[in-house]
């Protein structure tokens, strides 16, 4: 995947200074507003935010492997509940501080009716003595469905019913021994994703109109092939090293591969393979050597930008969840 440039905010000019690896926004009175050195934030930091990443990643992957038949918000809920248990700030033998903030929207449609991310993802680095980075970046999520074989999708009446769902009727009637079998390969397609219907084309008026980018967070099993039976045999859980897992690609490239598709057309994962060799980027590494390396995602001034206060100060923003990677230096 090609790396695109540092503080996309507009209508700032971009300046790279070569020597220091830095980046520098300035505004049109010349005011420069943030700068970043690539190098800045200390290794203990970004290794230790990227093990938290790859648990929320093992997290969500062990979820569907175990449970072939999960629904989507599920897998959301999974990398909300795992980064929730280090919501206290932690501090590093290099000096620096480090907290993770969650909070959880959910349930409506947001923009032109559709959500246009499941997940959206804040970033503030403080120092002393100079300007702060702000930058943010949104995930829409997508489950990979397997072959042959149905799951449940949550359907209107699911909400408008509530925890009485739960007392169905038709859970009386339902034989819980009866086989399913779950097998997948990136021959599966991501069924919720379909070229230009109404989220699809939501997506492309958003990142058009607001000039955010909107990234693909893709849901997917441990490794190809995969393989599940349920019911499960007691004390048969998923536990294998984690090949694929939640990978992450650009909304832009992945409309583009699939672009010239018919209308509705659904990807399959090997729909991913001219864009990336392994289907995208591993959740980790996107949030490490991409979003906070100042290679994807986009900055803003401060929360009082109209598109970042309508994301995160509205309860009818284009999102579902809201994470905060807060990170404050030595003195700051």
């Amino acid at each position: 995947m090609a790396n695109v440039q540092c503080f996309k905010t507009r209508p700032l000019e971009r300046r790279h200074n070569f020597r220091k690896r830095a980046f520098i926004d300035i505004d049109p009175s010349g005011r420069i507003f943030s700068m970043r050195s690539l190098s800045d934030i200390p290794a203990d930091v970004l290794g230790w935010i990227r093990s938290v990443f790859k648990e929320c990643n093992i997290a969500a992957t062990q979820k569907l492997g175990n449970n072939p038949n999960i629904q989507e918000e599920f897998l959301d809920l999974s990398i909300i509940d795992k980064l929730s248990s280090y919501s206290a700030p932690m501090r590093f033998d290099s000096g620096w501080l480090v907290e993770l903030e969650t909070h959880y929207i959910g349930g409506l449609h947001h923009y032109l009716r559709w959500e246009i991310a499941d997940l959206g993802i804040m970033l503030f680095v403080r120092e002393a003595g100079s300007a702060h980075v702000r930058k943010v970046v949104l995930l829409q999520s997508k489950r990979l469905y397997p072959k042959h074989t149905a799951i449940r999708e949550f359907q209107a009446v699911d909400f408008e019913i509530g925890m009485g769902r739960l007392a169905d009727p038709e859970n009386d009637r339902k034989q819980l021994g009866i086989r399913s079998d779950f097998e997948f390969d990136d021959q599966c397609k991501y069924r919720a994703l379909l070229v230009r219907d109404q989220q699809y084309q939501a997506i492309e008026k958003y990142e058009s109109e607001k000039k955010l980018s909107v990234y693909y967070s893709l849901y997917n099993p441990p490794v190809f092939p995969y393989a599940k039976s349920v019911p499960s045999k007691v004390g048969e859980r998923f536990s294998q090293d984690i090949a694929l897992g939640v990978r992450i690609v650009r909304s832009k490239d992945l409309h583009h591969q699939i672009g010239s598709k018919m209308d509705n057309y659904m990807p399959s994962a090997a729909d991913l393979l001219p864009i990336s060799e392994s289907y995208g980027w591993s959740l980790q590494d996107f949030i490490v050597d991409h979003f906070m390396q100042c290679k994807e995602g986009d900055a803003f001034r401060d929360l009082s930008d109209d598109r970042i206060f309508n994301l995160f100060n509205r309860r009818s923003g284009a999102i579902a969840a809201a994470i905060s990677i807060n990170i404050e230096a030595p003195g700051a």
